[in-house]
């Protein structure tokens, strides 16, 4: 079955949030606090409009998208949390990932956030993603390993 996109819609946080991977339930709330939907949300709000919901089917698998420093930066925050149904999705999630970096790297010239070293999968993504990977370092709310990921474009 193949995987759509759809624009990420307001409730669609309250959705996610009780049905996330474990270990994506664990980055978020060592980053931010134990309280994923509020946490969903304002990543929702800062994206302006630049999320979206991967589907399988009528389910959803993935939200994700990209929130810009400021109106005028030029630099950008990509973040992905998925259901467990995600993780049967790889050729996928790789096909859609390159996707979004490709459109990403289109409109800013930095695409840098930080991911939690326990949540293996995801850092083995964006790897193969391409993004250049930090050292860890104390991070989030709970000071737990993250590491910073990377991506330039010349294009911006």
């Amino acid at each position: 079955m193949p995987v759509d996109l759809r624009v990420a819609e307001p409730h669609d946080p309250a959705w996610f949030a009780p049905r996330l991977r474990p270990a994506d339930i664990a980055e978020l709330t060592a980053a931010s606090g134990p309280d994923v939907r509020a946490t969903l949300e304002r990543a929702l709000e800062q994206s302006l409009g630049k999320a979206w919901v991967a589907m399988l089917g009528e389910e959803p698998i993935a939200l994700f998208g990209l929130a810009p420093f400021g109106l005028l930066s030029s630099s950008a925050a990509p973040w992905m949390v998925g259901t467990p149904a995600l993780t049967t999705q790889g050729r996928a999630l790789m096909s859609i990932g390159r996707a979004y970096c490709d459109m990403a790297k289109s409109e800013f010239s930095l695409l840098v956030n930080y991911v939690d070293v326990r949540n293996t999968a995801s850092v083995r993504w964006l790897k193969r993603l391409g993004f250049e990977m930090g050292e860890p370092v104390p991070f989030g709310v709970e000071q737990r390993p993250f590491m910073r990921f990377e991506m330039r474009s010349d294009h911006v």
